[in-house]
């Protein structure tokens, strides 16, 4: 080939290499952002002071202390300034209007009683809370609820989960109890009623295969009249179709077959009668008891009343849902750490505000203090208002740690969060700015 003919081949060659070269560098890298804190509270391991947080795309890479990051990486440094998990909420009913339901209500979901528009982000974001579990209000079975992360940058709040728990109300002794049980009841006999009108159809299917084959072993295996012609396509198999059953007994009914998609129970108690009409639903129905469903919310009623459920609450190993408040015995001075007393007794325990206010939201931390200060142990305070409400919620592979392949949901505080002045400065989303404070 000429050099003359080769000249514009390699012309070709070389706007195509420039070309391919341009189009690589449009192509964005991953977004490095690395936070740098005075202390980074990571609550599944130790603490880092000072420490470092590395997000690439909204997700934790790397924490711990001197990481080698690139320089070109952005940065927020928060020297002054203390970071932890997001908190979360599982059960909160701020801006949902109040519907007195009584009785099974399964089939509805919070999500038809609240609209984006109408929900106010901005109350859980200043206390703290990446992560909202909202439900329905009612006796019995008043729907399930949901989860979301308020958000004030992109909207009022994201979805995480549509359908994450059914609450159930036991806290009237016998209306309630009443409910619970005729619920169960009839999701039991919807399962039997399924069940033998599914023998009858198999046993009809069987007589009617025994009668095509005493009819072909008679036609000397000719096709018997009114058999397909060749070339006629095959009659599909016959499928079983069930009878129907109430849609608000669907939820109970896959949680009474144990199926993979049946929502978990959160039973909602007062005091120890209760929790004895809960032991004997769980006895009556086996799949009640499994650990999915020992799951219990102890209403903010007399600690006094409540204090004879330690033990057996502790031997469920049941997930207890609790306020954090310290209270005293009547007519003495003896004070009563009832979240202390169930994490000692074996409970899984979760804190959450003792009312759905914008108040009771920023009280949080200093109540969760005083029950440090009285005996409940750091460690488990941290858990309790982070992995266990995550864990229980089914995001606890996204939330409720500092650890790499978390969301970097986070929350940056001027002091250490059990210290009586220490208030939220800024609240991260997904390594983007979700409410900003007065950062030191």
């Amino acid at each position: 080939m000429s050099s003359r003919r080769s000249l514009p081949l390699l012309l070709l060659l070389l706007l195509l290499a420039s070309a391919a070269g341009a189009e690589a560098r449009t192509v964005p890298p991953p977004r490095m952002l690395v936070i740098e804190a005075a202390t980074v509270i990571t609550v599944s391991g130790e603490e880092h002071s000072p420490g470092m947080i590395v997000i690439e795309d909204g997700e934790i890479t790397l924490v711990g202390q001197n990481l080698d990051v690139p320089r070109s990486a952005r940065r927020i440094r928060a020297r002054q300034e203390v970071v932890m998990p997001g908190l979360v909420i599982p059960d909160s009913s701020l801006g949902i209007a109040f519907t007195l339901r009584q009785g099974n209500f399964s089939s509805l979901s919070i999500l038809d009683e609240i609209h984006a528009d109408e929900f106010d982000p901005e109350p859980y974001l200043v206390a703290g809370f990446t992560a909202v579990g909202l439900i329905p209000n009612g006796a019995g079975f008043p729907g399930s609820a949901a989860v979301v992360r308020p958000n004030l940058r992109d909207g009022a709040f994201e979805l995480l989960r549509d359908r994450a728990y059914l609450p159930v109300s036991m806290r009237s002794n016998g209306r309630d109890n009443r409910a619970i049980t005729a619920a169960f009841s009839a999701a039991r006999k919807a399962i039997e009623k399924e069940d033998a009108a599914r023998e009858k159809w198999e046993k009809e299917q069987e007589e009617k295969r025994k009668k095509a084959e005493e009819e072909a072993k008679k036609s000397g295996g000719e096709k018997s009249e009114g058999a397909k012609k060749e070339g006629e396509e095959k009659k599909p198999d016959p499928v079983f179709e069930p009878p129907p059953i109430d849609p608000n007994l669907v939820p109970l009914v896959s949680i009474l077959r144990e199926e993979a998609g049946a929502l978990p129970l959160l039973f909602r108690i007062g005091d120890a009668g209760n929790l004895l009409h809960l032991q004997r639903a769980l006895e009556e129905h086996e799949a009640l008891g499994k650990e999915r469903h020992r799951n219990l919310h102890l209403s903010p009623s007399s600690r006094s009343e409540q204090r004879p459920m330690v033990a057996p609450v502790g031997e469920m190993e049941a997930l207890v849902i609790a306020t954090p408040e310290i209270t005293t015995l009547p007519s003495t001075f003896t004070r009563i750490n009832l979240p202390a007393e169930l994490a000692r007794a074996g409970a899984r325990l979760v804190l959450t505000p003792s009312s759905s206010t914008r108040a009771e939201f920023l009280r949080f931390r200093s109540r969760v203090a005083e029950l440090v200060r009285s005996g409940l142990p750091r460690a488990t305070a941290l858990e309790a208002m982070t992995l266990h409400p995550a864990r229980f919620l089914g995001l606890d592979e996204r939330l409720g740690t500092i650890e790499k392949g978390k969301s970097a949901d986070l929350i940056f505080l001027d002091g250490d969060p059990f210290a009586a002045a220490t208030r939220v400065t800024r609240t991260m989303i997904a390594g983007e700015w979700a409410w900003e404070g007065d950062a030191p």
